[in-house]
């Protein structure tokens, strides 16, 4: 009855062992996939920021010139909704003291933009006031500020990318370093089941070897 109760208790301990570290190799695993998953998310947050920006931009400017064009108060008014979005969307940019040539880059976009919208609305308050002349010259110079934004915007959105797609392939490298240490885990995991299973069946087989050879010599 001992040792019947001995052979369970180690069938359960090897049982037990092994439910352990394959949860601690699951652990192990699902935390490093979030880390990276996580990372993944945030590669190319930049990117998808710069474009809302760049086609936030895009809708001011229509919106000034159709104003501009027929003093249409509903195109005014849609100007207000864009410009305030447009500002929202400057507020994700870097305006810290940087040292690499991207946030200079967001930095001078975000300063940039102010003085463009500047300069849209005074085109605006020219416009409103029937000074032409006024109107005009700012119109032509938020045109010029225009193109620089859009041409700042997407020499950053091309460095961002490049950036972005080298973190991109160190995070796929990742997933597949975790890919392959998963595996070598487990497979390290059951051969110790194996080898464990197999010290504990010649223990207990053991004394009846010994027993039967006994007999045998009798």
């Amino acid at each position: 009855m001992s040792k019947r109760l001995s052979f369970q208790s180690q069938a359960v301990s090897i049982f037990l062992l092994t439910l352990f570290v394959l949860f601690l190799v699951n652990l192990y695993i699902y935390n490093n996939m979030n880390a990276i998953i996580e990372n993944v998310d945030q590669t190319y947050v930049g990117n998808r920021n710069l474009m809302e920006l760049s086609g936030t931009l895009d809708e001011v400017q229509v919106c000034v010139k159709e104003y501009l064009n027929t003093r249409d108060s509903f195109a005014l008014n849609r100007f207000y909704e864009c410009e305030a979005r447009y500002r929202e969307l400057l507020k994700r940019l870097n305006r810290n003291l940087v040292e690499s040539e991207n946030g200079i880059m967001e930095k001078n976009i975000y300063y940039m933009s102010e003085y463009y919208l500047d300069l849209v609305a005074a085109a605006i308050d020219a416009k409103q006031e029937r000074n032409i002349e006024q109107y005009q010259s700012y119109w032509e110079q938020s045109e010029q500020w225009f193109e620089y934004l859009n041409t700042c915007m997407n020499a950053l959105n091309e460095a961002m990318f490049r950036k972005n797609s080298d973190t991109y392939a160190q995070l796929l490298s990742s997933v597949r370093f975790t890919e392959i240490l998963y595996s070598v885990i487990l497979i390290l995991t059951g051969l110790l089941d194996v080898c464990l299973i197999i010290l504990l069946t010649r223990r207990l087989s053991r004394p009846m070897t010994e027993l039967a050879e006994t007999a045998w010599e009798v």
